[in-house]
C-alpha cells in the first residue's frame, strides 16, 4: 500500500513538471508582459514656444507602430509633462518623438536645411522593469521627426 502511494505521488509530481515545462497551467507562462509607464518632463522653454501646440509619440524604436499619443501645448512657464501609462516593456528599444507647431499649420513642417519652423526632438529609451522618468530642457540639438 505504502509502495503504491509513493508510486502514485512520483507519478503525480512528473505529470506536474512536465505540464509546467510545456507552458500548461502554472498560470504565468500565458500571461501578457508587464507593461510600464514613461514620463517625460520638459522645462525651460522659451518664451515664443510658450503656449505653442506639442505634439508627441512613442513607439518601437523601428518607428513601425504608434504605442502613444500627446496632442496638448507647451504651459506658459515652458514646462509640460507627459506620461504615458503602460507602454514600455523590459529590455525592449523605443524612441519618443515630439515637436513644437510653432508655425501654427496642424502638423510638422519638415526642417529648410538647418533651419528648423518647429523645433523637433528625438529621445531614445530602453524599457525597464519599473516606471521610467525621464527630463529634457530646451536646446537647440534639434532632430528631423519625419514622417510625423
Amino acid at each position: 500500500m505504502k509502495a503504491t502511494r509513493r508510486l502514485e505521488n512520483a507519478l503525480f509530481l512528473v505529470v506536474t513538471a512536465s505540464a509546467l515545462a510545456a507552458g500548461c497551467g502554472g498560470g504565468g507562462s500565458t500571461a501578457p508582459p508587464s507593461k510600464f509607464t514613461y514620463t517625460l518632463r520638459l522645462f525651460d522653454f522659451p518664451e515664443i514656444e510658450r503656449g505653442q501646440p506639442l505634439r508627441m509619440k512613442l513607439m518601437p524604436k523601428d518607428g513601425a507602430t504608434v504605442l502613444a499619443r500627446y496632442d496638448g501645448s507647451i504651459d506658459p512657464n515652458g514646462e509640460r509633462t507627459v506620461t504615458f501609462e503602460n507602454v514600455l516593456e523590459a529590455g525592449k528599444e523605443y524612441r519618443v518623438d515630439y515637436y513644437v507647431d510653432l508655425d501654427r499649420n496642424g502638423e510638422y513642417t519638415r526642417p529648410s536645411g538647418a533651419m528648423f519652423r518647429d523645433p523637433s526632438w528625438r529621445r531614445l529609451v530602453t524599457g525597464e522593469a519599473a516606471p521610467f522618468m525621464d527630463s529634457h530642457a530646451h536646446d537647440s540639438n534639434f532632430f528631423d521627426v519625419f514622417p510625423f
